[in-house]
Parts: structure tokens; C-alpha cells; sequence
């Protein structure tokens, strides 16, 4: 499977395209996905520079990427209410135990999964997660907006 490696924190020039990287295999929880689409977010690029590393240290070599949009392909123990064929969108960074989005298949817990919405195709959807999560944690703990 292709994927999108780095085997060293820098700039651009550590990306490497990995043609032979093994697909991941779900684990109880996680679900196997097949890549639609992924996005880029400054924290990977804050990762990927070594910001990071004394709080969040990388195992080399890493995939990339958290955001994505794909399809169900397989799912391991107790991964919830999804099936084969779903189409979802979710994160699935190294950091929450996720195999990295930048990736023809990933293996994401199926608690940072949801099935994309049905207004939004595979490309819009996989924009969605970080800055979802970021405007619903503004909106509820920072501004505290209530009904009414």
C-alpha cells in the first residue's frame, strides 16, 4: 500500500512515498478503512517539524495525517454500529492510537469515527474533523452558547 512516511522530524523534505508499507489491521475497537480522502491541519505540520516531540515523541517511521474520509472495510471487535460498505469520515492520528490518514487504508478507533454525512461528499467530509471539533469546543466551552 502507498503511504505517506517520515522516518525524521524537518520540513517538507523528510515526506517519503512508501509504496510497500503493509495496510494496518484493525484491533478491537478500530475499524479498516480505505482512503477517500485526507486532510492537512497545522498540527501535522507541527508534528512534523518536532514541536512536538518532548510531549508527543514519534516512533519512526510514521505515517502522517489525521483527517480523512474513506470507506468500511473491515472492523475489529466491538467497533460499534458500523458495517462494511459504510462511508465515514473521522480522525485517525498516531497520537490517539489511530495508523495515520496520509494512507491508502487506516485502521481508526471507531470512537473517532462517524458516518459522513449524507450533505457532504468524501472530500468535504474529510475536511471536517479537527476544525469540526475545534468550532463545537469554541461554541460550547469557550462562549458557553446556549438555546435561546
Amino acid at each position: 500500500m502507498k503511504a505517506v512516511q517520515i522516518h525524521s522530524y524537518g520540513g517538507n523534505d523528510v515526506f517519503v512515498v512508501h509504496t510497500d508499507v503493509p495496510p494496518p489491521t484493525p484491533k478491537d475497537g478500530q475499524l479498516l478503512i480505505q482512503v477517500s480522502a485526507a486532510s492537512l491541519n497545522l498540527f501535522d505540520l507541527v508534528v512534523r517539524a518536532g514541536y512536538l516531540q518532548k510531549m508527543m515523541p514519534l516512533q519512526f517511521p510514521v505515517t502522517m495525517g489525521g483527517d480523512f474520509s474513506g470507506t468500511v472495510t473491515a472492523l475489529g471487535t466491538g467497533a460499534g454500529d458500523f458495517h462494511r460498505g459504510d462511508e465515514v469520515y473521522g480522525q485517525a492520528i498516531i497520537f490517539n492510537g489511530g495508523s495515520g490518514s496520509f494512507a491508502e487504508f487506516l485502521a481508526a478507533n471507531s470512537k473517532n469515527v462517524a458516518h459522513k454525512p449524507k450533505i457532504t461528499n468524501l472530500i468535504e467530509a474529510a475536511a471536517l474533523p479537527l476544525v469540526g471539533t475545534s468550532a463545537v469546543q469554541a461554541l460550547e466551552e469557550h462562549i458557553k452558547l446556549q438555546s435561546g
